[in-house]
């Protein structure tokens, strides 16, 4: 029997890097060209990559990301007709881990400006350079035209292929970074758990399960606790780690994005069956409760609307500190809104100036994806239209309105600026828990979206109708007539809203002698948590 020889393996372990060399040249060439990345970040990241790499290396303690690696490597280039031996798969290893080792340093000394330090040193790939970029979607695995029939069809069908399709198909169809990355995190779990080689269609609803379970050990915040960096998912649930495991509905979260790749799958005809199905993440009563977001008390509310924010503050720049100066900017009136129309936050603060609209003498929100690229829903029935409260218009909404339309604002909320992961609403989101932490109205059961909440209970304490109630939050109508008719109309929505019953009087309580003004770009956002 024929056996790759150690010359050979060494040479499939050049192909790779100098596929991961060109890479490196490619990343060296687009970061600093791109606005949302920061360098300095980028280069402690890379960092903190090459110390784990040399303790796998050093350790060989190899994660699943290299097995698969070396896997996908070896059976793309061996012949049809050699063997791999154990000892050859370990020198694989070796040369693969250097290989990403080498790619690190050699992009560390090109984003910092370090041409020495791009010599790449290791004796396995000397007087090794780029040869230009890689071609789109690439793999140093790709199968080769020596390859016998069939052998591609059934490499291509490995789990760990189909997750990169998977995700390459998500990038395509314009998910914003941070899913997209979710997505990968989650995946490679999944590959971990299962196993990366398996074909997809071993798959059982066995293997869904397994990574339910495993979902129950997961720590909360693993992916930033340093005592598990650089290890696979397995590797830390083997380490019988007494952290705090993520809520139920994270894990439950993630059960999903494994049944979307599942049900992509299916739809691809990869797959003869759906696997996911309604398979649900087990939680006691208990924990169901604890977990739920709940409304602010009346106790809360008061505490926020009698901060410094509401009823004044010592300047522009700090809002946090008691004084005479309402700024009635995006941080006045995001909350507001929030409370007496139940919005939700990515709803309001991606508002157009256009979005505000009047129809048989109503204004209302025309919450909606169109005319921005940058706006995103939560599902078909959160595009509706929401009445202006008469509440709002009291307190001065419209003379707000009517400044941004004078100032030719294309967006409500100009200064609350797109966060790296695609969404408006992750940087108020932050400031909010924040400001809440400042002002003592936080606590760990309530969170924004609480105002949401505090709006549902006041809606039901006017009995209204609950048809209506779901139409003005955006909740599908699951009756049996909900499936019949346009649904409620704007004036029947516009009556509702305004008979909500809340717990404080928001119009008493925001008339203060603060020195009030509508211009919204002085605030600096910057020092708004501070």
């Amino acid at each position: 029997m024929k056996f790759l020889t150690v010359p050979e393996v060494h040479g499939f372990v050049r192909t790779y890097f100098q596929h991961s060399l060109n890479q490196a040249l490619e990343l060296s060439h687009d970061l600093p060209l791109d606005p949302q990345i920061d360098l300095e970040n980028e280069i402690e990241s890379l960092k903190t990559a090459e110390a784990a790499t040399r303790k796998r290396l050093v350790s060989r303690a190899y994660d699943s990301g290299d097995r698969g690696d070396v896997n996908r490597l070896l059976e793309a280039f061996k012949p049809s007709d050699t063997e791999i031996g154990l000892d050859v798969r370990d020198i694989a290893y070796d040369g693969v881990v250097r290989a990403k080792l080498a790619q690190i340093r050699y992009l560390i000394a090109s984003l910092s400006g370090d041409p020495a330090g791009m010599v790449v040193s290791d004796p396995l790939f000397v007087n090794m350079l780029p040869t230009g970029f890689n071609e789109p979607y690439s793999q140093p695995w790709e199968v080769s035209n020596t390859k016998e029939e069939g052998e591609v069809e059934a490499t291509s069908k490995r789990l760990d292929f189909v997750i990169e399709q998977f995700l390459e198909f998500k990038a395509k169809s314009g998910v914003v970074e941070k899913t997209l990355a979710d997505f990968r995190r989650v995946l490679g779990w999944v590959a971990d758990i299962v196993g990366p080689e398996r074909p997809l269609t071993s798959l059982t609803k066995v293997d869904v399960k397994a990574f339910r379970d495993a979902l129950e050990k997961v720590p909360n915040g693993m992916v930033k606790l340093k005592q598990f960096k650089g290890m696979s998912l397995s590797e830390v649930l083997a380490t019988n780690n007494d952290a705090m495991p993520i809520s139920p509905a994270t894990q439950q979260k993630y059960l999903n994005f494994f049944n979307i790749f599942l049900n992509w799958c299916h739809a691809e005809e990869l797959l003869s069956a759906k696997l996911g199905g309604n398979l649900k993440v087990i939680v006691s009563s208990a924990e169901n409760v604890s977990n739920d977001v709940n409304p602010y008390n009346k106790g809360q509310l008061h505490q926020i609307f009698t901060s410094p924010v509401f009823q004044g503050s010592f300047s522009t720049s700090r809002r946090n500190r008691p004084g005479k100066i309402i700024l009635k900017d995006a941080y006045y009136w995001i909350p507001i809104i929030a409370l007496l129309t139940g919005m939700r936050l990515g709803e309001i603060v991606q508002l157009l100036v256009a979005d505000v609209r009047e129809k048989l003498s109503i204004l209302y929100f025309d919450i909606n994806t169109s005319e921005d690229k940058d706006k995103r829903l939560k599902t078909d029935e959160s595009k509706r239209q929401v009445p202006v409260p008469d509440v709002l218009m009291k307190l001065g909404f419209q003379a707000y309105l009517e400044e941004a339309k004078k100032s030719k604002r294309k967006r409500l909320f100009e200064e609350i600026q797109c966060a790296k992961d695609g969404y408006y609403s992750a940087n108020f989101s932050k400031f909010w828990t924040r400001y809440t932490q400042i002002t003592g109205a936080y606590h760990s059961s309530t969170r924004f979206h609480s105002f949401r909440h505090c709006f549902k209970d006041a809606m039901e304490a006017a009995e209204t109708p609950e048809t209506i109630n779901r139409a003005i939050m955006g909740h599908s109508d699951k009756s049996v007539h909900g499936s019949y008719g346009s649904g409620p109309s704007l004036s029947q929505k516009k009556n509702a809203i305004d008979k909500a019953i809340f717990e404080i009087d928001l119009v008493t309580i925001l008339t203060s002698t603060g020195t009030s003004t509508d211009v919204a770009n002085d605030a600096n956002d910057d020092e708004l948590g501070s």
